[in-house]
């Protein structure tokens, strides 16, 4: 028996069973959004949806809560804007999908939101963030971004689609940019722009590639939760049912044997859980000798 025969790999919760992803709705609504900015009816400067969901501390403080959230789902009516970040959300956000599944990447996307918005309304209670954007999805997008290169950093992508560059590289100079940028803002009025609250999104989506998805998500059904191995043991699936035999004590020397079964069996639902949240990559040379001698192993049980 393999080791990808075993039920926590059977049980693979990040496809959809429609064969729509979270990632592919999440455009959906930002573009549906976009377009219902230019079709709704508009008093003064501003739409009906952006009165309705975007983000106003006075309404806030009001208790209209739900602005922390929404105005972070609302596009810029900008088109090369929302192309380009549907873009980036379709290139990484369905790897980052594939690796936490659809319910905790779709958990992930709707609470970077929330942070930021939290972010926002505690710098301008503060007085440091006056006059905040009512609307945009650079932290959500920008977080999703720093969860895959966390995963990808040697990424090539194509900057400019002509200059080559790693996904690594290419976050780093990014949070460096918005970090100077919140400095001059500082510097020059006292005062700071959304940078900041972009900053949040990305440093939450730091923390929780760090931790792993278990602690934001214990309830959810898939994998990265780590519960999928937890008490379980392993289950080998045979083509043709068997009639059950008498049970015998083993010699000492199969005892022993059995033994050593069991320590091997442990240590691998360490290396599969790690596997499954962190991918290949992390996976040290002892752990990829654990899977070889695993497998193997379970090979000759089948004999």
């Amino acid at each position: 028996m393999g080791i990808h025969d075993r039920e926590y790999y059977r049980d693979d919760t990040s496809r959809p069973a429609n064969g729509i992803t979270v990632t592919v709705w999440l455009i959906v609504l930002h573009v549906g959004l976009f377009f219902l900015l230019g079709l709704t009816p508009h008093k003064g400067d501003s739409s009906e949806i952006i009165r309705w969901g975007g983000f106003q501390l006075d309404a806030i403080l009001r208790g209209e809560i739900w602005r922390l959230f929404t105005s972070q789902l609302i596009p810029l009516s900008d088109l090369p804007t929302v192309v380009l970040g549907m873009f980036l959300l379709y290139w990484a956000g369905r790897p980052v999908e594939v690796i936490y599944g659809p319910r905790v990447f779709l958990l992930f996307y709707f609470a970077v939101g929330l942070v930021a918005g939290l972010a926002k309304f505690l710098l301008g209670i503060s007085g440091l963030m006056p006059h905040p954007s009512e609307i945009g999805l650079a932290a959500p997008l920008f977080a999703v971004l720093i969860l895959f290169a966390c995963h990808y950093p040697r990424q090539i992508v194509l900057l400019f689609f002509i200059l080559p560059v790693q996904v690594g590289h290419l976050v780093a100079v990014l949070v460096g940019l918005y970090l100077f940028s919140a400095i001059l803002s500082f510097a020059k009025d006292g005062k700071l722009l959304d940078a900041p609250s972009v900053l949040a999104a990305a440093a939450f989506s730091a923390f929780f590639y760090l931790r792993g998805a278990s602690w934001f998500a214990a309830f959810a059904v898939a994998r990265m939760s780590g519960r999928a191995t937890r008490g379980k043991r392993l289950r080998i699936y045979e083509a043709d049912a068997r009639p059950a035999e008498p049970i015998e004590e083993p010699p000492a020397r199969e005892r022993a044997s059995s033994a050593v079964d069991e320590h091997l069996e442990a240590k691998l639902d360490e290396v599969l859980e790690k596997l499954a949240r962190f991918g290949p990559d992390r996976l040290s040379h002892e752990e990829q000798e654990i899977l070889m001698r695993a497998s193997a192993a379970y090979q000759k049980l089948r004999k």
